[in-house]
């Protein structure tokens, strides 16, 4: 059924106190296929890149980059779905994201899903050097230009924040992946979900 309810797990370095062995390849490994024995129909990985000592001393924590931890875990099961819970868009260039998502779906075989935010943590959008006065803004860029890379063959986009992205002649295969928008620190007017079925495909 196409409305039944679906269960995700997180992978568990989110949590304080986490067994070190948790760290290692042999432990993501056994989490990912017992979830995927159990049922479950994803497993998601959270998003810190850059996470700071207080903010991880009141109670934070650090993570996995979340396409390699992704892309690991899809190596080593079959059928659970991928996602990333959520990748901070302003973070990153969309055309690398677009890149990573798009080749992650494509060589996982369509198990691929966005689920992305805003995000909220002052300390890190300073360690990536990204204004975080304008993360609303740079998240609806993400989204566009990332729709735009999947879905057309010749595309360009003028930004209008601080940062432009310029990119002429994509191409993309067409693998269609879950595409979800709004997280812990997505503001009013931009928790929404977007279409499951945005294309994503390998922009050249």
């Amino acid at each position: 059924m196409s409305g039944a309810l679906k269960f995700t797990v997180q992978y568990p370095l989110a949590v304080q106190g986490y067994t070190p062995e948790f760290l290692g390849p042999q432990a993501m490994t056994r989490f990912a296929r017992a979830a995927e024995e159990a049922g479950f129909d994803a497993i998601a990985v959270t998003d810190h890149p850059i996470p700071s000592e207080k903010w991880i001393r009141s109670g934070g924590h650090d993570g996995f980059d979340l396409t390699t931890a992704l892309a690991f875990c899809a190596a080593v099961t079959d059928r659970i779905k991928l996602m990333t819970y959520a990748m901070v868009l302003p973070y990153r260039n969309p055309f690398l994201v677009a890149k990573a998502m798009s080749t992650l779906d494509h060589l996982s075989q369509g198990r691929a899903i966005l689920t992305a935010g805003v995000g909220y943590l002052k300390s890190e959008f300073a360690a990536v050097g990204v204004n975080f006065e304008e993360r609303h803004e740079l998240f609806d860029e993400a989204i566009e230009v990332m729709r735009g890379a999947w879905t057309h063959r010749g595309y360009r986009y003028e930004a209008g924040t601080s940062r432009a992205w310029h990119r002429r002649h994509c191409r993309s295969l067409s693998r269609r992946a879950a595409f979800r928008c709004g997280s812990p620190g997505t503001p009013r007017g931009h928790s929404r979900e977007r279409p499951q079925s945005d294309r994503a495909g390998l922009p050249c």
